[in-house]
């Protein structure tokens, strides 16, 4: 257990945990004993509630140290994982999937105190919709062109062939490749042009 803590980022060991519950659950004791003397019934009811209540407190605190542990395991794997496969630069996925399991591990503390989380819960899905659509704009607007050049490439096909001499826009040379994106043109002094395929579409070529 303190070897899951210590990968998952808490320092403190199982013991030091163990010592910190027993030293407030004393205190409480002394305080309800105390109140009970005095005659604070009031007081000593509310503490005896809060007693009552102690259990879910610790389960919700070891539902989160847990996640916590759980959290930092699951960045490092990531971190590995993506590491085998030639991504070098994991530092925001790995954030990303922490504090992603800790919030999992918030929601079920806070169910475990009795706590409704379905407004939380529903305004983490709107949030993470929206994150998403954004991400879907950007992207999409981002590769508007790309998209535009690879469209472009099978029009260009049916007129233009490689080994085709053309004139466009300025450019005069051979067309070596017809590619997904660009048209490589090489002039007659050696110069090569990477044309985008969408250029042939917004000019006359000879």
């Amino acid at each position: 257990i303190t070897s899951l803590m210590r990968e998952g980022g808490i320092r403190r060991s199982p013991t030091q945990l163990a010592s910190v519950v027993v030293f407030y659950a004393v205190l409480t004791l002394a305080i309800v004993t105390a109140a009970g003397s005095l005659g604070l019934d009031l007081l000593a009811a509310t503490v005896n509630q809060l007693i009552l209540y102690a259990p879910r407190v610790v389960v919700a605190i070891l539902t989160l140290v847990l996640g916590a542990a759980a959290a930092g395991l699951l960045a490092q794997l990531t971190g590995r994982v993506l590491r085998e496969v030639g991504v070098n630069n994991t530092g925001g996925l790995k954030s990303f999937v922490r504090i992603g399991v800790i919030f999992i591990a918030a929601i079920l503390a806070a169910a475990v105190l009795g706590i409704d989380v379905t407004i939380l819960i529903v305004v983490t899905i709107i949030g993470l919709g929206a994150v998403a659509l954004s991400a879907a704009l950007a992207l999409g607007l981002g590769l508007r062109e790309m998209s535009q050049n690879v469209a472009a490439s099978r029009h260009i096909s049916q007129g233009i062939a490689e080994g085709d001499e053309i004139s466009l826009n300025g450019i005069s040379g051979t067309v070596e490749s017809i590619g997904h994106t660009m048209t490589t043109v090489r002039g007659p002094n050696g110069r090569v042009w990477l044309v985008p395929n969408s250029h042939f579409l917004t000019h006359v070529v000879e």
